[in-house]
């Protein structure tokens, strides 16, 4: 999921980090191919603690080897856009915005379609309609609603990341079904994160905010 500075903290989530130590597990990591490391070398490199990229001040945020992990890892390198996968599902890509690079999937299966497009502002017009292209017609969206819109408008601008408001905007201008917003800032109370909620059910009536422990089935 990352660009040029490969995070480990979207890559392999709290949850996900814990499960690459147990042997026996399978987990399936995708990137799209660029002109830089193949994903396999950059999340070496990075976990390795020798990546050049610093992360709020020290070189590796998941300083781990990744012989250290016990689980099955498999790294794809998507060349165009979409790897298809056993059973016919299909994950495709699409740039988002954010000042290190970040990609958006979008998961085609049988069951139906899941996009998750988090770290991505708006206001770029190619971004913009990539991301509505990614989303279109979803059964479920997960979208980046970090900030509420004045906080955006009044100091956030440039950082990468989007508002409740603009998540509506894109769920409902790419036909997709439910939203789940995501990326909820850290400094928000879950008062604030209901609030959010309750406001933008005032303009697409099935909205959820992302929580521990949450289940979606498709």
């Amino acid at each position: 999921m990352g660009g040029r500075g490969c995070r480990l903290s979207k890559l392999f989530p709290v949850g996900g980090r814990t499960l690459c130590f147990f042997a026996g597990l399978k987990r399936q990591v995708a990137r799209s191919k660029t002109n830089s490391d193949l994903l396999e070398e950059a999340i070496r490199r990075r976990a390795s603690g020798k990546d050049p990229h610093k992360v709020i001040g020290k070189l590796a945020d998941f300083p781990v080897n990744l012989d250290q992990m016990k689980a099955k890892l498999d790294f794809y390198n998507i060349e165009n856009g979409c790897l298809p996968m056993q059973d016919g599902t299909k994950i495709k890509t699409a740039w988002l915005n954010h000042p290190q690079g970040c990609m958006g999937f979008r998961l085609e299966t049988k069951e139906g379609v899941l996009v998750y497009a988090t770290d991505n502002e708006p206001g770029d017009p190619n971004f913009d309609k990539a991301v509505r292209k990614l989303a279109e017609g979803a059964d479920i969206l997960i979208y980046d609603a970090q900030y509420l819109p004045e906080e955006y408008e009044a100091r956030r601008r440039g950082w990468g990341h989007s508002h409740w408001r603009e998540a509506v905007n894109v769920v409902m201008e790419s036909g997709a079904k439910e939203l789940i917003l995501y990326h909820h800032d850290p400094d928000h109370s879950d008062a604030i994160v209901d609030k959010v909620v309750k406001d933008a059910r005032n303009y697409y009536p099935k909205v959820r905010a992302a929580a521990e422990g949450l289940e979606i089935l498709l």
